[in-house]
């Protein structure tokens, strides 16, 4: 009898409708898709900008008023200028990746041994109004200077004052201070400079090491101006980059040679006139000479 009541126990229990339980990635769930830096170094006291990319991995949830707070262990990292530890975005949508870049700077006052941690904490609401329902998520990545496919400018400049259409000399340190080999390295040039001399193909640049290079641009007109500089190369696995641009100015002063020529010109015209008139001069005193001579002449033939 006992084994007959469990059994319809069992049965009953089975027919009552369980609770519904919102599935992990059925609920509006936020991770982290991938990370890079895309520009500047991981070494002390520099500024690297790191890319993240979050997806809402729901298929049918969006993610409402979502903050994104992110922490360096041991505060390696900070905010660079211009720039915050969290980010705003009013929402991702079920299944939708977003990008998003923060530029951090790396302590100078630290032992910094080229590897830091960074939390990502992410807070969002999921449903709207009353109906809401606060979701977050934690997650850390760890980044070292391997991570960096880095070629960086050590020092340019350009002198003072140039003159327009002659050429101008700069000077560049760069370096390549990831542990990878960048190939197809092109030094670009942009500013108010003659077409064919804004890119310098550079070959590829061994893991650490650093050159000097001195390129000729030719300004095209008068002012102060500003020349950009940059490189654009492969890092590992063939992936393109482009290095953060150093700006250079300097004073262009305007081409004197169409002075001096006209200055040329008009002081042969001058010279010119000078020499006719002298002729001229001359030739007045020849004929007055002449018409005296032959009325002397004359005058004592008579006699």
């Amino acid at each position: 009898m006992k084994k007959y009541l469990a059994l319809a126990l069992m049965i009953i229990i089975m027919m009552i409708p369980s609770k519904a339980y919102a599935d992990p990635v059925g609920s509006s769930r936020i991770i982290l898709d991938s990370y890079k830096i895309v520009s500047g170094s991981l070494s002390s006291g520099s500024v690297v900008e790191i890319e993240f990319s979050l997806r809402n991995v729901s298929t049918d949830r969006d993610a409402n008023s979502v903050l994104i707070t992110f922490t360096s262990s041991d505060n390696i990292l900070s905010p660079a200028e211009g720039s915050s530890n969290q980010l705003y975005i009013d929402q991702i949508k079920a299944g939708e990746t977003v990008t998003s870049n923060v530029k951090w700077r790396v302590s100078s006052n630290r032992n910094f041994n080229g590897e830091c941690q960074i939390t990502v904490r992410t807070n969002h609401l999921e449903g709207t109004g009353a109906n809401a329902t606060a979701m977050n998520n934690e997650f850390y990545i760890g980044i070292s200077q391997q991570d960096t496919d880095n070629i960086e400018v050590n020092n340019a400049s350009i002198v003072d004052k140039v003159v327009a259409n002659k050429p101008a000399l700069i000077n560049i340190e760069y370096s390549n201070i990831s542990q990878s080999d960048m190939k197809n390295v092109k030094l670009h040039m942009e500013g108010d400079i003659k077409d064919g001399e804004t890119e310098v193909d550079l070959g590829t640049l061994a893991a650490g090491d650093k050159k000097y290079r001195d390129v000729s641009v030719t300004f095209t007109e008068a002012g102060e101006k500003t020349v950009n500089i940059y490189f654009t190369y492969e890092g590992t696995a063939g992936v393109a980059h482009t290095s953060q641009s150093t700006e250079l100015t300097t004073s262009v002063l305007a081409s004197t040679n169409s002075t001096k020529t006209n200055d040329i010109n008009s002081g042969e015209k001058e010279e010119k006139s000078k020499v006719s008139s002298s002729d001229l001069a001359m030739m007045g005193i020849i004929a007055v000479l002449l018409v005296v001579f032959l009325t002397k002449y004359i005058s004592k033939k008579k006699k």
